[in-house]
């Protein structure tokens, strides 16, 4: 059963609208298979579109979900395809499951065509935080400071809009945890 809730209900509608823009026939590259394996897939368009998972079993849940869709083994930060290959990508909170999302963020830029759109969902905080271990020990969360995280965002990509997730500063699953974080999205195109 898909999972429902504002959050996740706002990344749909992002990653609809990013494919709006695109003509028919345009490569997507979806990283992260998460909502697909709890049976969110993203969209329904008349795009070519690739979804890459690191976690193999995540993988083999989105695909017995979506048996017609592509899906493609891989890590956002050594992707498995030629450049300039796709004309859009949507991270939707995958770069944060890495240390070193500058790499990612160097290899979304390689993909992407010339003016090439990324949608980028992050988690930030205010402070230095240790990741948090999530569903097995190499599933980690990670919390970066927006400086440092834009400044490596910046050298590949030109921020078109900002768009804020309100009902994500600090929630409650995080109670207890030190300092200020929350959830950010960017509309970035290839620069």
């Amino acid at each position: 059963m898909p999972v429902s809730d504002p959050t996740h209900e706002k990344y749909l509608e992002l990653a609809a609208e990013v494919v709006a823009r695109l003509k028919p026939g345009s490569m997507v590259l979806k990283t992260d298979c998460w909502n697909e394996a709890v049976g969110n897939c993203p969209f329904d368009c008349e795009h070519e579109t690739v979804f890459l998972e690191i976690n193999s079993s995540r993988l083999a849940e989105a695909r017995a979900r979506f048996p017609q869709s592509n899906f493609v083994h891989g890590d956002i930060r050594q992707i498995p395809f030629a450049p300039e290959y796709f004309h859009a990508v949507i991270d939707l909170s995958t770069n944060d499951h890495v240390p070193d999302p500058e790499r990612a963020f160097a290899e979304y830029h390689r993909v992407l065509k010339p003016g090439g759109r990324l949608l980028l969902v992050t988690w930030f905080a205010d402070i230095q935080v240790e990741p948090m271990e999530l569903h097995e020990p190499s599933d980690r969360q990670y919390w970066f400071h927006p400086d440092e995280f834009l400044s490596a965002l910046q050298k590949y990509f030109t921020i078109e809009r900002t768009i804020p997730f309100p009902e994500m500063h600090n929630p409650d699953w995080l109670r207890g945890w030190p300092g200020n974080r929350w959830l950010q999205g960017f509309m970035c195109r290839k620069t």
